[in-house]
C-alpha cells in the first residue's frame, strides 16, 4: 500500500520472530522503543520484494533466479504452502523451491512474459 509504513507490525509481544518473510518493507515496531523491541528476533527476511521475486503479484511461488531462493535462515518451520519439506538452503517466504517444483523462468525484459531457450520443451524444474 502506497505510503503504508510497514509490511509487518509487531509490538508488544515479547519473544516474537520474525524469519524468513518476503516483504514489500521493512516490519515496523508499534511498542514505541527505537529498534526492534527486545525479545523480538528479526533475521533472514527481505524487505524489498517486488513482483520480479514471485511466478505473479497473487501467487506465493518463487520465480527462478528469485534472489529469495537460499537466502533464508535455518527455521523450525518444517514445511512451506504446498506441504514440500524445508531442509538445506531455506527460501524467503511461503515457498520452499527444491526437488520436483516448477519454477518458471525469468520474465523478458521487453515483454515480461517467461523467456526460455529454444530448446526447452518445458517450464524449468530445479533439483
Amino acid at each position: 500500500v502506497n505510503g503504508y509504513p510497514g509490511a509487518i507490525e509487531y509490538g508488544g509481544s515479547p519473544n516474537a520472530t520474525l524469519r524468513n518473510n518476503l516483504l514489500s518493507a521493512p516490519p515496523l515496531d508499534r511498542s514505541g522503543s527505537r529498534g526492534a523491541s527486545p525479545g523480538v528476533l528479526i533475521e533472514g527476511n527481505i524487505t524489498d520484494a517486488t513482483s520480479a521475486d514471485l511466478v505473479a503479484p497473487a501467487d506465493p511461488h518463487l520465480r527462478e533466479g528469485s534472489r529469495a531462493i537460499g537466502a533464508g535462515v535455518a527455521s523450525d518451520t518444517g514445511t512451506d504452502i504446498d506441504g514440500d519439506l524445508r531442509s538445506g538452503r531455506w527460501d524467503v517466504g511461503a515457498d520452499q523451491v527444491g526437488d520436483g517444483d516448477t519454477v518458471l523462468p525469468s520474465p523478458s525484459p521487453d515483454t515480461g512474459s517467461p523467456v526460455a531457450d529454444a530448446d526447452d520443451d518445458e517450464l524449468a524444474h530445479c533439483g
